[in-house]
Parts: C-alpha cells; sequence; structure tokens
C-alpha cells in the first residue's frame, strides 16, 4: 500500500477575521507563497503595529518548515469582515473553499491566527478539510513603564471602538447598568441585583455553549415574522409578555410569602408556570393561526401539534402543583413521594396524552399527503 497517496497536502490557513488586509491592500484573499510574501510585506509597512502581519509571516515559517519536511504545503490568507462576526465567519469559509477550488488536491488544514476570535475559526472550517492543527501568534514584548501605558492605552481604544470587543466591554456592562440605575430609582435595590445576576448568567451560558449564532438567526427570524405580520406578532408578543411578567411578580410575590416551601413550590407550578404556558398558547394562536388564516393558509397541523402539546402540559403541572402543594414533603425524598406528584397528580397521563395528540396529527398529515389526488 502506498501511504504517500495517502497523505494529505497542508494548507496553512492564515485568517484576519476583521478583514484589516482587505481594507489595506484590496484583495481578502492571499493564495501561494509569493504572493502571501509580497502581501505580507506591503501590509508590514503599512501597518506596522497591526498584529496580522506577525500572523501572516508565523505562516510563512510554518510554510518553510514544511517544505523543508518534503510535506509539499500551501498557505493562503483570507479576511472576514470588519464589523459582523456571523458574516465573517461565512466569507472565511467561503474563501477558503474557493482557494482549493483553484487548487484541488486531498487538504489537511493548518489554522494560525493573531487572536482567539481567529482561532474559534477553525470550528468554522471543519466542513472544508480536516483540522490537524491550530496556532496563535503571541508577539513578545519588551516594554518599559511608559510602553506599558501606550500598549494599554491602544488595547482600551481597540475596546471601545472595535465592535468585536466593544459589545463585551461596553454592551453588556451598560445593559447591566441601565437596568441597575433605572431599578434603583424606583427604589428595587435588591430586585436591580438579582436581575443583573441573571442577565450576567444568561450571557456566560450562551458565550459558554456557543450559542450566539444560533440566538442571532432565531431573533433574525423573529424580527422577518414580525415584519410579515406586524399586527399578529406584536399582538402576540404583546399577549406573551403580559403573561411572563405576571407569571413573574406571582412568583416573586410567592417568594415572599410566610407559606411552607412545598406550597409555595406548588402554586408556583400550578398557577404561575401554567400562566405562562397559557401565554405562549395564544401567541402560538395569533400570531400563527390568525395569521395563516389571514393569508387563506389553512395548513395548521403544526400549530396544532403545539397547541395540543401546551395545553396538556398546561393541565398536567396545574394538578401536579396542587399536588405538591398538598403532599407533606418527607425528610428524605423516596419512590412513593415521587411516584404521588409525577403519577398520582396525573402529570405523566396528559404528558403523553399531549404528545399522543401531535403524534396523531403527524400520521394523519403524513397519510393525507400520499393519498392519490
Amino acid at each position: 500500500m502506498d501511504l504517500k497517496s495517502d497523505a494529505r497536502r497542508p494548507l496553512i490557513v492564515v485568517i484576519d477575521e476583521d478583514d484589516d488586509i482587505g481594507a489595506t491592500l484590496g484583495r481578502s484573499l492571499v493564495m501561494g507563497y509569493k504572493d502571501v510574501v509580497d502581501a505580507a510585506t506591503q501590509f508590514a509597512i503599512l501597518r506596522p503595529e497591526d498584529p496580522d502581519s506577525n500572523a501572516m509571516f508565523v505562516g510563512l515559517n510554518l510554510y518553510k518548515e514544511m517544505e523543508a519536511d518534503g510535506r509539499n504545503p500551501e498557505i493562503i490568507v483570507v479576511g472576514g469582515h470588519p464589523k459582523n462576526a456571523l458574516l465573517a465567519q461565512s466569507l472565511i469559509k467561503a474563501r477558503v473553499q474557493q482557494a482549493i477550488s483553484k487548487s484541488p488536491g486531498n487538504y489537511e488544514l493548518y489554522v494560525v491566527g493573531d487572536g482567539l476570535d481567529e482561532l474559534f475559526m477553525a470550528q468554522i472550517l471543519r466542513d472544508v478539510g480536516p483540522i490537524a492543527g491550530v496556532k496563535q501568534v503571541i508577539v513578545e514584548q519588551s516594554l518599559g513603564v511608559e510602553g506599558s501605558y501606550i500598549l494599554l492605552a491602544r488595547y482600551i481604544r481597540k475596546a471601545l471602538n472595535d465592535p468585536r470587543y466593544s459589545k463585551y466591554f461596553l454592551g453588556l456592562p451598560g445593559l447591566l447598568l441601565l437596568v441597575f440605575g433605572l431599578l434603583t430609582i424606583f427604589g428595587y435595590l435588591l430586585l436591580s441585583l438579582k436581575i443583573m445576576a441573571a442577565l450576567l448568567g444568561f450571557f456566560m451560558v450562551v458565550k459558554g455553549f456557543n450559542l450566539e449564532s444560533q440566538l442571532w438567526e432565531y431573533l433574525k427570524t423573529t424580527a422577518a415574522r414580525v415584519r410579515e405580520g406586524s399586527v399578529f406578532q406584536l399582538a402576540g408578543l404583546g399577549t406573551l409578555a403580559i403573561s411572563v411578567v405576571i407569571s413573574a411578580y406571582g412568583a416573586y410575590i410567592l417568594s415572599r410569602s410566610a407559606a411552607p416551601l412545598t406550597d409555595k413550590v406548588g402554586y408556583v407550578v400550578s398557577y404561575e408556570v401554567t400562566t405562562l404556558i397559557i401565554g405562549m398558547v395564544i401567541y402560538v394562536i395569533i400570531a400563527s393561526v390568525f395569521f395563516k388564516v389571514s393569508r387563506r393558509n389553512f395548513r395548521l397541523y403544526r400549530e396544532a401539534q403545539v397547541i395540543s402539546v401546551l395545553i396538556m402540559l398546561a393541565a398536567g403541572l396545574y394538578y401536579m402543583g396542587l399536588s405538591i402543594a398538598s403532599t407533606p414533603l418527607p425528610s428524605t425524598l423516596n419512590g412513593s413521594y415521587v411516584y404521588s406528584i409525577l403519577i398520582g397528580s396525573g402529570f405523566l397521563v396528559y404528558a403523553l396524552t399531549g404528545a399522543a395528540i401531535a403524534a396523531l396529527i403527524e400520521i394523519g398529515v403524513r397519510v393525507k399527503s400520499h393519498e392519490p389526488s
């Protein structure tokens, strides 16, 4: 077996997410050792303090090392977008695919970048080819006190003016301070601290699980639906917002009451959670059912599935909450207590009934779609 025939050719991908190279040299894709050398030299002359030039020279150094080992590497520099991170990811992926199409081969990718954002791009490029290595470029500095202040001022300026960093250094702290200031004006100091903690926790979850792109797509889809059917969407969102406020306020009042813990939990589940679910049902009816009917679109089976599941879930939670409130909490949780809460209250029956109704609707739609016309 010829091992060389199966070996992948190294493709060194130097990533410039904010496309400084495109803004400086007028091209966002540079391919080939000679062209990358020329581009890196011109860029370093025009912007000697930009770390992207270091990333390009590190990529060239890696190229020479692989060439000395007889691995026949290729090198490209790709730029993204100066402001839109999602668009930058899409452009970088498309430009790498464009480079590979110009020089077909069985490549493995070596990603080089000067920051964490560029290195995160390696995940986006996994569809293009296997990632064989990732290298983060860190520039060594030897600074005195004055140089340290200059470097700190430069980083502060970048944090204030660069959209990639300003949303973290200004946007999130600004949102937290706005919530804190507005609530303290009305005397809700403790509540403002709790809301700030919740917002900070939400941001950490979104960032930690890399949910930014999915959340952004959902928000764009919602905004598009609001523009398309503004009256119905606004009415539905208003109803949902009212249900959220009522539920949150009710839970807050219960949490401050002197009732036993089981009563608090049970009533929150029975009334506040079900109120929220009812708000979701009304939102689906107004924003989706009414909107479709107004457009003479009567394909409402998805909405029927969602509504049936939500209604059955609300009914099950209502009776489960009453069961929690009326059942004394044992010193240690045991099987009989869990059985009485989940099964004795009828929660599982209602939940399974909702799922069964949704399944029957799905089966009916599939059978009808296969009927001869």
